[in-house]
């Protein structure tokens, strides 16, 4: 390909001494000419900065630093990066081989693609890839607001252009979970994402993964990104998915009802006040969209 354009990648890492060399060998073990890798360690203590450090020459850049949490040090990672195409990659996760040059063709074939959606292998611990998951087809307003759990796509194999962020802004640090859910909404708002076919990274489950150990923290975060929907002005991004809203807020409140909350329950608390406050606001619409 002549003249590649640089391709930026991000990794957020604390305490993933069991997987992230394999997180940055995939990376620095790619056969793309021009790569920006920059490693944003949170103070880990488990040997990370050591395993960090022993690729230091092969690197564009890391810290080892206390940061706000994930959000935040993939933010300073957006703030730094030099890429046209940019990326992040948590460090239990790996890119396959040959993923950065299939991005780069991709966008280089779509010239108006502003950013896009690859295929994942799924994998729990260290055992071998068990499943694939692609990008879905025919995304709408309505179902990336259902994003998880019935249209989620892989973090780990989508890419943008640095551009789109000027359009859409960074993370919003006040989410843990559900930040990049929340990110798809300002970005799908500018522009739908294209599909790339090829598997481009792999997504790993294990017992100590921030979405394996959370219970009801996603619902809450759930709450929270429709309440920033609400709240979202004329004109603003978030603005489009009002209408869509009411409807993902129900669908929060059948998977609550599924798992036997008890009343007591942060989550549960949240869900009523929320689903009463839609209700004193909009009771016609609820009640004729829930029949």
């Amino acid at each position: 390909m002549p003249n590649p354009p640089l391709i930026t990648i991000i990794t957020p890492s604390f305490n993933q001494a069991g997987f992230i060399r394999q997180t940055i060998e995939s990376v620095i073990g790619q056969d793309y000419p021009r790569v920006e890798y920059l490693i944003f360690d949170g103070g880990s203590t488990d040997g990370s900065v050591e395993i960090i450090r022993s690729y230091e020459n092969r690197v564009t850049t890391w810290v080892s630093r206390k940061d706000r949490g994930q959000s935040d040090a993939i933010n300073q990672g957006l703030r730094q990066a030099q890429g046209e195409i940019v990326g992040w990659l948590n460090s239990d996760d790996y890119l396959l081989p040959g993923a950065l040059a299939t991005v780069a063709r991709h966008f280089g074939e779509n010239p108006q693609s502003k950013w896009a959606i690859g295929a994942c292998e799924l994998l729990h611990d260290r055992n071998p890839p068990h499943a694939i998951r692609h990008a879905p087809e025919n995304l709408s307003l309505k179902n990336i607001l259902a994003w998880w759990p019935d249209y989620w796509f892989c973090q780990q194999a989508t890419f943008w252009r640095r551009s789109l962020l000027d359009e859409a802004g960074f993370l919003d640090e006040s989410l843990d979970l559900l930040m990049d859910c929340e990110l798809w909404l300002r970005f799908f708002a500018v522009q739908p994402p294209t599909r790339i076919p090829q598997t481009l990274a792999g997504y790993r489950y294990h017992k100590a993964a921030k979405t394996i150990a959370a219970t009801n923290e996603p619902v809450l975060e759930g709450i929270k990104v429709l309440r920033k929907i609400r709240a979202a002005k004329a004109g603003e991004l978030l603005a489009v998915y009002r209408e869509e809203s009411v409807d993902s807020l129900l669908q929060l409140c059948d998977r609550l009802a599924a798992r036997k909350f008890k009343a007591r329950n942060l989550s549960t608390r949240e869900l009523i006040a929320e689903c009463g406050r839609r209700m004193v606001q909009a009771p016609e619409k609820l009640l004729r969209r829930r029949r």
